[in-house]
C-alpha cells in the first residue's frame, strides 16, 4: 500500500490540495472509528485492546480502511510540518529540538516506517510468539523507537558520508 501510494503521490502536482482533500474522509472516517469503538467498549481498556489486538492480525475491510484513515493522518501532519519548515522552498531548521525531531521523522518517515516492523519480529520472535502484557508493549515501543532511531540515522550518516566520498 506505501509503495502504491507513493507511486500516486508522485503525479500528484498540487500536494496541498491533494492532502487537504485527503485530510476530509480520513478525519471523519477516525472519528467515527473512536466514537464507535468507545460506544461499544465504554472505557473498558482491557476488552478494547484485545478486540484490537485481534482485529489488527485478522482485519475486516472496516479496519483496514480505519487504519489507512489514521496513516493518511500521520502523512498530512508530516507533509504540513515539513512545508511549514520551508522558507523560500529552503529547509530551515527549527531551533526546537522536538520540532527537529519531528521534521526529521517528516523527512525520513519511509526509512522508518520499513524498519519499525522487523524490531517488532525479532522481539516478538526472542520471546516465543507470546503475547506481552501491556507494560512490556510500552517497552517495546520504546525499544523500536530507540533502535530504529539509531538505524535510520546511522544509515543516513553513512548514505552521507559515501556520497560525500564518491563526489571528492
Amino acid at each position: 500500500m506505501g509503495a502504491a501510494f507513493g507511486s500516486i503521490l508522485q503525479h500528484v502536482k498540487d500536494k496541498v490540495k491533494f492532502y487537504k482533500i485527503l485530510a476530509v474522509p480520513s478525519i471523519a472516517v477516525v472519528l467515527l472509528w473512536w466514537v464507535l469503538i468507545f460506544l461499544k467498549y465504554g472505557s473498558d481498556i482491557s476488552e478494547m485492546s484485545a478486540v484490537l489486538s485481534d482485529a489488527y492480525t485478522t482485519p475486516n475491510l472496516w479496519h483496514v480502511i480505519a487504519s489507512l484513515a489514521h496513516i493518511f493522518i500521520f502523512a498530512i501532519f508530516f507533509f504540513f510540518i515539513d512545508k511549514a519548515s520551508r522558507k523560500a522552498g529552503k529547509p530551515c531548521e527549527p531551533k526546537n529540538p522536538i520540532a527537529r525531531q519531528l521534521l526529521y521523522y517528516s523527512r525520513h518517515i519511509s526509512k522508518y516506517y520499513a524498519i519499525h516492523v522487523p524490531v517488532y519480529l525479532v522481539v516478538l520472535g526472542i520471546n516465543g510468539y507470546e503475547s506481552f502484557k501491556s507494560y512490556q508493549c510500552w517497552l517495546l515501543a520504546l525499544l523500536s523507537i530507540i533502535v530504529t532511531e539509531f538505524i535510520v540515522r546511522g544509515y543516513n550518516y553513512l548514505y552521507e558520508k559515501n556520497r560525500r566520498n564518491l563526489s571528492k
